[in-house]
């Protein structure tokens, strides 16, 4: 590997080795094509007329992934453009190492800050393995590498424990959008835990956006298997996703405080075990969790799932959960697990819709009082269409849960949505006047704006149109 460390002076920085080579000049434009390409082209030539007829010229700078050229891949600044078809690597020495960090197509090179290396199909693309299993793209040891527009099926890439067909590790930037990952909703065929189809692990920075994530161990619901997992990796952005049938939508994990924000907003989690799962995240004020603008449908125990394991100071705190519309998730609306919400915890719990059947505000544990402490946890200006609420495996009253100082300013009442299917709030729904601005959110904190995910009433929520930079 060609490497030199690399120091930039960014809020989320953090000093990695990344791969160095000689630099060609002015970024370009390259191209793959399954059907005219030539993997004999030299980078300097290749072009609309020449292009490359393999993705693994283009990230390694030769046909084979044990022996790459840095000075024939793509470079920083580059955007690789890929035509429609479907792209086989398999074995190890033309890809799939197999190992949980092997990502097959790992480029040669990193990418820098405002100058990422972009692999971007122009129709749709299907990645898959000839032979072997593991990874198949994202990053290892390389920055600012960004995917666009590709689908992977299980079926025929098929990944590993702890990983995913979409891994970055140890790396700072990069991203993968519209695209497409589907699983398995067993996870019979291959021995092991953390099924995800996409996973952050010591990954800064790095955007999930605008993909259909499916079918990540949503059988057997162990909350492990999931869309996607971040493992000690902030600040991330997953924006504009649907995640459907998995054990876990989204699982953030074991992160320390960070010098940025983490954002959640504008996802689509629908028919998971748990929509969004969180565990060993201790944030602060100044660097909170915002998770904000989501919508929860039919997920299968909870919508929001908070683990506390009595670990302290790395329990989850400072998460704040706003404005997002929950219907008919079966089990809970949000569960605190197995402990004692810390003091100082800070959880807020604001302006949310929630409607539908047998939803719940459940509290796995007896101490009301404790619990709903302010610096504990905090719910207000919330719309429920129903109760009642449970601490403890006790029901309560919307009443009762006024006399511990939760949800003054909430109500129960019919959110009176557009119609069954679409959420967005009627000119009668009397959630357009509940709400009460927060982050800026909606406007000016303090502002009276409406709960749930749809402010305006113009947000797009879940998959958007195919953007590109």
């Amino acid at each position: 590997m060609h490497a030199c460390l690399i120091s930039r002076l960014m809020p989320l920085a953090l000093v990695l080795l990344a791969a160095c080579t000689p630099i060609h000049g002015q970024a370009k434009t390259l191209y793959v094509n399954p059907q005219t390409g030539d993997d004999a082209v030299r980078y300097a030539e290749n072009g609309p007329t020449k292009p490359w007829r393999t993705i693994g010229r283009a990230a390694w700078g030769s046909t084979n992934r044990t022996a790459p050229n840095g000075s024939e891949a793509a470079q920083a600044g580059d955007v690789v453009r890929i035509a429609s078809g479907s792209y086989a690597t398999g074995g190890n020495e033309t890809g799939g190492g197999g190992g949980r960090q092997d990502v097959a197509y790992n480029p040669a090179n990193s990418g820098t800050q405002g100058r990422p290396i972009r692999f971007e199909c122009d129709g749709e693309c299907t990645l898959t393995f000839s032979s072997g299993a593991g990874p198949m793209i994202g990053a290892t040891e390389r920055n600012f590498i960004e995917w666009s527009g590709f689908t992977i099926d299980d079926a025929t890439a098929p990944t590993r424990s702890d990983t995913g067909p979409v891994t970055f590790f140890r790396v700072t930037g990069g991203a993968i959008e519209n695209s497409t990952l589907v699983g398995k909703t067993s996870w019979k065929e291959r021995y092991g835990d953390n099924y995800n189809g996409v996973r952050l692990e010591d990954a800064q920075g790095v955007r999930i956006v605008n993909n259909l994530i499916r079918d990540y161990g949503g059988e057997g619901g162990d909350r492990n298997h999931s869309g996607i997992t971040t493992y000690r990796s902030f600040p991330t952005f997953i924006e504009h996703n649907e995640i459907v049938n998995c054990g876990s939508g989204i699982y953030l994990k074991a992160a320390a405080p960070q010098a940025e924000i983490g954002r959640v907003r504008f996802n689509v989690l629908r028919n998971n075990r748990f929509g969004i799962n969180v565990l060993l995240q201790p944030m602060t004020e100044a660097k909170p969790l915002l998770i904000h603008q989501n919508l929860f449908v039919a997920n299968r125990e909870a919508g929001l799932w908070i683990n506390m394991f009595d670990n302290g100071t790395l329990d989850p705190r400072w998460v704040r959960f706003f404005n997002n519309t929950m219907v008919d998730n079966v089990s809970a609306m949000a569960t605190f697990h197995s402990g004692t919400f810390p003091k100082g915890a800070n959880f807020l719990f604001w302006n949310n819709v929630v409607a539908g059947s047998g939803q719940r505000i459940r509290q796995d544990t007896g101490d009301a009082k404790a619990n709903n402490e302010k610096d504990r946890h905090d719910f207000d200006h919330n719309v429920y269409a129903s109760g009642p609420w449970e601490i403890g495996g006790e029901e309560r009253s919307l009443g009762d849960l006024r006399g511990l100082g939760q949800d003054r300013n909430s109500v129960v009442e019919n959110p009176r949505f557009v119609s069954a299917t679409d959420y967005r709030l009627s000119a009668a729904s009397p959630a357009r006047k509940v709400g009460r601005a927060v982050y800026g959110i909606g406007g000016p904190d303090g502002a009276v704006i409406p709960a749930g995910a749809y402010i305006t009433g113009d947000e797009v929520i879940g998959r958007t149109p195919r953007r590109t930079p």
